[in-house]
């Protein structure tokens, strides 16, 4: 399911699994970088950004230009008719004022740079649908940093990711429901969950 169609499909009831059909994918849940302990994560992870980005002077520069492109093409939203033809909507629509304004203090342009940037970077990029209640459309996009992603669950039978467990800036918990994350991954070859990480490259000795 895509950006677009995962927020789409939010704006209305969504069903959500239960606990007992929650399954860890091994024993200690997943890393973005690594698919290893979340431990091992937190440092593999930071070497990513501190070694493939903020000590590059090159690939800084390089993913900011790349990050500016789309940064600067509003997304649109549109309905499709008949013979796959394409109708922009309104701007009062819901889903388009969300990627017009995804947020108190986050511009449309940033909130697209940050997209661009963590995908370039970390191979990854989550955007948490916010509510003011579980059953109410979202009413913000929240960009989180793929460094903060601890645990990914899975369903037991069809293996798809349930849950994620990620924790802010400020060290707080959250727990969410697959229906609240749009979870964006580059290409990756072994990995059913996650991205491969671009800058994973500058950790090879």
């Amino acid at each position: 399911m895509g950006f677009a169609q995962r927020i789409a499909a939010a704006l209305g009831v969504s069903q959500r699994a239960t606990a007992s059909n929650l399954t860890s994918y091994g024993t200690e849940g997943w890393s973005i970088t690594t698919g290893a302990t979340p431990s091992r994560y937190e440092s593999t992870g930071r070497s990513v950004r501190v070694r493939g980005f903020e000590q590059q002077a090159t690939v800084n520069a390089a993913i900011r230009i790349i990050a500016d492109v789309p940064g600067s093409v509003r997304l649109q939203v549109y309905t499709i008719g008949k013979g796959d033809e394409k109708t922009p909507v309104e701007r009062k629509h819901p889903l388009q004022q969300l990627l017009d304004h995804p947020r108190v203090g986050m511009s449309a342009q940033r909130f697209r740079q940050l997209l661009t940037a963590h995908i370039v970077a970390y191979g990854n990029a989550f955007v948490v649908l916010e509510r003011d209640s579980p059953r109410k459309p979202p009413t913000a996009l929240r960009v989180i940093n793929p460094e903060w992603i601890r645990y990914v669950y899975r369903d037991r039978e069809t293996m798809l990711p349930v849950v994620y467990e990620w924790s802010d800036e400020f060290g707080i918990l959250h727990t969410n429901m697959w229906t609240d994350i749009v979870h964006l991954r580059d290409l990756t070859l072994d990995d059913p969950i996650f991205g491969f990480p671009r800058l994973a490259s500058a950790l090879i000795d």
